[in-house]
């Protein structure tokens, strides 16, 4: 019975972390709208890539979760004021990784 109830726990939590993931545009406790978006680097080839804009990313005020798919050459930002899609942008072509146009 133990191992039924750490699972319904698990599957709880995973539940509660999938849906606050889900929604990056929600407003946050705080009151601070969240926005996310996908992006292409092309530029992106290995690890040492992805780590460098990673941490170059999260050095930006207001920047909150930065994931780079680097088979797909993608990185999803998420981010709230006072950081601006702008800035984001701005550091990619700074550290010479820049986002490809649409």
């Amino acid at each position: 019975m133990n191992t039924r109830n750490t699972r319904n726990t698990r599957n709880t939590r995973n539940t509660r972390s999938a849906s606050s993931a889900s929604s990056p545009s929600s407003p946050s406790s705080a009151g601070s709208a969240r926005s996310a978006r996908r992006v292409t680097i092309p530029a992106i080839s290995c690890t040492y890539c992805s780590r460098l804009i990673k941490r170059e990313l999260e050095t930006i005020e207001g920047v909150k979760v930065v994931v780079v798919n680097l088979p797909l050459r993608e990185v999803v930002v998420e981010w709230q004021p006072p950081a601006t899609w702008e800035a984001i942008v701005r550091m990619l072509k700074e550290i010479e990784y820049p986002p490809k146009e649409n």
